[in-house]
């Protein structure tokens, strides 16, 4: 399953200094971004997944600050339904790639990951 052109919300340095409130509010909006991004790819995978987040616009930026995107996602997935949890009995790798390209989203491909 491939979810194109999610937004990206904060970078790391600001969930650091972001009252709970806020980040809470923020978590709320981007799992509405995550269900536009499904549109009708409601199908649940099967189980363990391995996640590969492309970012965009990496031309001056680190990829590791990215890693609040992935979170968000992730609990998003989990509060849809998509994944029934977030331990690694369900994802068991996360593979996070960048692209030079001046688009403020990501990708994100879900795969079945069998063991």
């Amino acid at each position: 399953m491939k979810l194109l052109d999610i937004p990206k919300t904060i970078s790391l340095n600001t969930y650091r200094n972001t009252h709970y409130f806020k980040l809470n509010a923020l978590k709320q909006e981007f799992a509405w971004f995550v269900l536009e991004a499904m549109k009708n790819k409601r199908e649940k995978p099967k189980t363990p997944v391995k996640l590969i987040f492309t970012f965009g616009g990496y031309r001056h930026r680190d990829i590791d600050g990215e890693i609040v995107n992935v979170k968000f996602t992730i609990d998003a997935l989990v509060s849809l339904g998509i994944l029934p949890d977030d331990s690694p009995e369900y994802v068991n790798e996360i593979v996070m790639k960048t692209e030079d390209s001046k688009r403020k989203t990501f990708d994100l491909q879900i795969e079945s990951n069998d063991i």
